[in-house]
């Protein structure tokens, strides 16, 4: 069996990524060519002097993980009983909507847009249930989510109203996705008054958003109405207005150059929160192939946002769409790249949260989710129910995800950058290990390309401590 690490190269330099630490490691080519080839080649004298080095220093170990098993499975019951820090209700399966790319269309093995609503009984039981499983933590979110949530904005206030009377001696955080076309006055204030936070959606320009984003009952575009709605919300409700992100789904099948233009240039989102997300394959029906056009567009863009970082492109010209890869550049690879002596024998990939504990997703009818992006449709990812609380084993289950393709994980270099949950498993009847496997080379692929990104930004002279210090993460590591 040969070393667990990952070799790759740059303009400038030739890298080996080492598994077992998590250490990005500098090397001669042909070092890098011996792992590289996946056979021993002949080395020269120095070559092997530096390979024998780098193991007398804990470096180009084997794997010696013999069982995949997550590290908090042990500690899952007393994590969900104690730590569930948000809980975002779907108070709606109705939508005055019918954006062509939802996961309401049909277009989707997940759900389908209907009449149900949630009865306050159940969003009563479901804040007791937070405040009960949350002894440990002080701070904690309700979210309120559909359809369009806002269809049930008295349903919303008495949950509100409840939760701040049973919430004492907690900080509740209330947020909200919404498409936006349906504020009043009374909405708006109510929402700056009680402190949400907004996603909101819109994906560009008119002739982009309104391609897709359309009102069910006469198929007209709401560009217009969400526009004023945020000019009104920017001049009238001004702390709300701070609150508000933007989420652009990107339709790989129209020009996205005039919706990276529309928020570098439109005041209303000058120093506005901004994402965007390519329309999602998970769940999918059919699986729509992205032109070859967009990928070379969109890779030109993020581009762009790797040279501001250098100080070659001002930062005004950037798309705000394809900025947070950067910002999982500097997650995965900078503040959250534990560096180890080694990986312990039982592990588990990364990628999987603890379902429940961090986003418990409750649908209409009091079924619990590990979050909004799980088939409600899918008995495997339910994990409980509002009156029978926690499934702790189907939680497990979908917590030790890896056990499904445990022999291929065991030897896989991107073990610890692995970003795989279960839904990505879900063929809506079983966890499958080939739904799984199906992913991981574009996934490998992607991880290469990030580690590239981030040695050739070091090479240039990029301090990522600096940008850490700069935006406040949290936290940081030493590097």
């Amino acid at each position: 069996m040969t070393s667990l690490v990952h070799a790759f190269s740059t303009f400038d330099g030739y890298y080996i990524y080492d598994t077992n630490t998590s250490s990005i490691l500098k090397v001669p080519k042909g070092v890098h060519d011996n792992f590289k080839s996946g056979v021993s080649i002949e080395l020269s004298p120095e070559d092997k002097r530096i390979i024998e080095s780098l193991k007398e220093y804990g470096f180009l170990k084997k794997s010696n993980i013999v069982k995949i098993e997550h590290p908090y499975s042990s500690r899952l019951r007393s994590l969900l009983e104690r730590r569930v820090g948000s809980i975002t209700l779907q108070v709606t399966q109705r939508c005055n909507l019918r954006c062509r790319y939802c996961v309401y269309s049909g277009s989707y093995n997940t759900r389908t847009h209907s009449n149900s609503s949630m009865s306050f009984e159940v969003a009563r039981k479901s804040v007791d249930f937070l405040i009960s499983h949350s002894v440990d933590t002080d701070n904690v979110n309700i979210g309120f989510y559909g359809g369009e949530p806002l269809l049930e904005f008295d349903l919303i206030k008495s949950t509100v109203k409840y939760a701040r009377s049973v919430g004492e001696g907690k900080k509740i955080r209330f947020g909200m996705t919404t498409n936006g076309t349906v504020f009043t006055d009374e909405i708006l204030g109510y929402l700056e008054e009680n402190g949400f936070n907004l996603l909101l959606s819109l994906d560009g320009p008119k002739e982009v958003h309104d391609k897709n984003r359309v009102f069910a009952h006469d198929g007209r575009g709401t560009f217009d109405i969400i526009m004023d709605q945020v000019s009104h919300i920017r001049d009238d409700f001004p702390e709300l207005y701070k609150s508000i992100a933007f989420n652009a789904v990107i339709d790989p099948r129209l020009e996205a150059s005039c919706s990276n233009t529309f928020f570098i240039n439109c005041e209303e989102f000058e120093n506005a929160n901004v994402a965007g997300n390519i329309i999602g394959d998970v769940y999918r029906k059919k699986q729509a192939k992205i032109p070859e056009k967009f990928l070379i567009k969109y890779e030109e863009e993020y581009f762009k946002v790797l040279m501001s970082k250098l100080g070659v492109v001002s930062d005004r010209s950037i798309s705000k769409l394809v900025y947070f890869k950067f910002e999982n550049l500097l997650g995965s690879l900078f503040v959250l790249r534990n560096k180890t002596r080694s990986i312990s024998p039982h592990n588990h990939p990364s990628g999987p949260c603890i379902p429940g504990c961090r986003k418990l997703f409750i649908d209409v009818n009091g079924n619990f989710f590990p979050c909004e992006n799980a088939s409600e449709s899918s008995s495997t990812m339910m994990i409980g129910n509002i009156d029978e609380g926690f499934d702790i084993e189907a939680a497990r289950r979908i917590l030790n995800i890896g056990q499904i393709s445990e022999n291929q994980c065991k030897n896989c270099w991107a073990f610890r950058l692995c970003s795989q949950c279960a839904i990505f498993a879900d063929d809506g009847f079983c966890l499958s290990r080939k739904h799984r496997l199906a992913r991981c080379a574009d996934d490998k692929h992607g991880f290469e390309e990030d580690l590239k990104d981030y040695c050739l930004l070091i090479e240039l002279g990029f301090e990522f401590q600096a940008e850490i210090n700069k935006v406040r993460y949290p936290r940081g590591i030493d590097e």
